[in-house]
């Protein structure tokens, strides 16, 4: 007989589900979580969103999908963290948790005795990361940024991990799928410390969300939900593959200043060529920016405000 599951202190039983909030140790703060126990037995997925707080499709997203779910017709359990990054979503702040100006997906595996990034990233990791089969971590172009439809999966020395989390993957309806290394991620540190299939999944941007970002990235949840036997139905599947990146290429801003992006979205740029200036506040140029690579911008920083060390353009490399 299906037995009730426990996700760091929250409680659903067997064909139910229960919200309740995720403490962080006794930071005094915690996640907004919600328990799905499905009726029938079958494996957990994962489900985080909001790691970055202004990240806004993915966090309506998982609210949504989480109101909208029916224990009755799942086989397994899903989790889902709605936002995990509670704090920066109040204040409309990116990129970090305001608490202590880190990043929470440059973290992972996290410490309990570390600052609030720190003890959020080593809960996930602990407390949910630890029990699931699966994840999905849904994110977004931050504040600055606009970008596609996209998906990574973690680079890992485990063939059978890779393998299901590019067949998670294939449920989605994306432009473009990457391998990506990352060091202190979410997604990654599913994969190399709970050896669990994961996949991040970016949609929308420019602190702004619409109904019709929101319906794409739901129909690639329950693809993946569906595709996997968790979620009852069939998944709609693309009728076309993405395409690949074999990796990405970013130039930082060397000072405080201005961006003038010269390229778009979905451009294809050659190595060397010019690709935006960084100005200073009287419109004196502070440097031109080139590309160091051969490929397609996949990412491009839309604000005119840039701070030093932040990242300008991401372009995705589309040939091994």
């Amino acid at each position: 007989m299906k037995k009730p599951v426990t996700f760091c202190g929250i409680t659903a039983n067997p064909g139910t589900k229960t919200n309740g909030n995720a403490a962080i140790l006794d930071s005094g703060y915690s996640m907004p979580t919600t328990v799905i126990n499905g009726s029938f037995e079958g494996p957990t997925m994962l489900i985080t969103s909001g790691v970055h707080g202004s990240e806004y499709p993915c966090i309506e997203t998982a609210i949504e999908i989480s109101r909208e779910i029916n224990p009755a017709e799942i086989h397994g359990q899903i989790v889902i963290i709605h936002p995990v990054n509670t704090q920066a979503f109040i204040q409309r702040r990116m990129y970090v948790v305001p608490q202590d100006g880190k990043n929470i997906n440059r973290m992972f595996p996290g410490k309990k005795d570390g600052t609030l990034a720190e003890q959020t990233a080593y809960v996930i990791s602990e407390e949910f990361q630890s029990k699931a089969d699966y994840q999905m971590d849904l994110h977004g172009g931050d504040v600055p940024e606009i970008l596609p439809v996209y998906a990574i999966y973690p680079k890992t020395n485990e063939k059978d991990v890779v393998d299901k989390s590019l067949d998670m993957a294939q449920a989605l309806h994306i432009e473009y799928l990457l391998s990506s290394d990352l060091w202190g991620a979410c997604a990654q540190a599913a994969s190399f410390y709970h050896h669990i299939p994961a996949i991040l999944v970016e949609c929308g941007g420019r602190g702004l969300w619409s109904k019709e970002e929101i319906e794409i990235y739901k129909t690639n949840v329950h693809n993946v939900l569906k595709h996997l036997k968790i979620e009852e139905g069939e998944p709609d599947l693309p009728a076309k593959s993405p395409v690949i990146l074999y990796g990405e290429v970013g130039p930082k801003a060397s000072e405080d200043g201005c961006w003038y992006p010269c390229v778009s979205l979905g451009d294809r740029v050659k190595k060397g060529e010019k690709i935006g200036e960084l100005r200073d506040f009287f419109g004196d140029l502070i440097e031109e920016v080139f590309s160091e690579v051969n490929g397609v911008v996949f990412m491009s920083v839309v604000s005119l405000a840039v701070n030093k060390g932040a990242p300008l353009i991401s372009i995705g490399i589309d040939q091994p």
